[in-house]
């Protein structure tokens, strides 16, 4: 499997405005954090789409999932290498995932570089039959509320042991126990969970919940202790009351989280 590093993302974009206005401050950021950081941090612009919304349908966060035909132009900055245009995908439907994944290839094919499946426990084997179809697809496994429930007993996580049948199959996990509610993330419950000895080594490990400019230094200590960087992923905390993308709270935060991740890449760097 090839290489996959770290990322800072925003998830919930749903205009190329948007879209433009946040990858400038984030040039700006990782230029700040030096040569290496702007040559190899990824900016993870996540866009929502559901099963629903993919038919045609009206999700319940309107303001947070773009209508699929709004969607190519969107994720139009090809030209920007640092860029890392990526599907966030949840289905009523998990037994045909291969399937709907082909639908969504088809929205903007020469576009799409990442995609993350917020499914719980995505069978692997219908993955690896995505992977074969599209081989330069990174794909990111969220691990959500009920999928840690599924491999939290008491004293110890068993994340690595469950992403086993995922090796080569997944190049990304994203522990996210929110699900872009904004909820604070506990820290420390994370840093078990990508700290597990059984998790494969090519995976990347990401996490999110609640960040924002004012709190996402709370992940420090977590990759202190990993001595790696861990991505970063934000939605529910960037939000403006009326629920739309709140620029200055998600340039702000980028500014932040680039600091943090950029510093652990230098620091860890191999």
């Amino acid at each position: 499997m090839k290489k996959i590093g770290p990322y800072v993302g925003i998830t919930g974009f749903t205009s190329l405005g948007e879209v433009v206005a946040c990858n400038n401050a984030f040039r700006e950021a990782a230029q700040a954090a030096g040569e290496y950081v702007a040559a190899n941090l990824k900016f993870m612009v996540g866009v929502l789409i559901s099963s629903k919304t993919l038919n045609g349908g009206t999700n319940k966060w309107p303001c947070r999932y773009p209508p699929v035909a709004n969607i190519p132009e969107i994720i139009s900055m090809k030209y920007e290498s640092h860029l890392l245009h990526t599907i966030h995908y949840n289905t009523d439907d998990p037994m045909t995932v291969d399937e709907q994944i082909d639908q969504i290839m088809g929205i903007s094919p020469s576009s799409i570089n990442a995609l993350q499946l917020n499914i719980r426990w995505a069978n692997p084997v219908k993955l690896q039959r995505v992977k074969r179809r599209y081989p330069d697809l990174r794909i990111i496994l969220q691990i959500g509320a009920g999928a840690l429930a599924d491999v939290d007993e008491p004293g110890e996580i068993f994340l690595g042991e469950a992403l086993r049948a995922y090796e080569g199959v997944t190049d990304d996990f994203l522990v996210d126990p929110s699900g872009g509610r904004g909820e604070p993330l506990d820290v420390w419950r994370a840093f078990a969970c990508v700290a597990d000895d059984e998790i494969p080594p090519g995976m990347q490990p990401n996490i999110a919940g609640g960040f924002s400019a004012e709190n996402v230094h709370r992940a420090r200590g977590l990759m202190r202790r990993l001595k790696r960087p861990v991505g970063l992923d934000a939605e529910g905390r960037l939000r403006t009351p009326g629920d739309n993308l709140d620029i200055a709270a998600a340039t702000n935060y980028l500014r932040e989280g680039i600091a943090l991740v950029g510093g652990a890449m230098i620091r860890y760097r191999h």
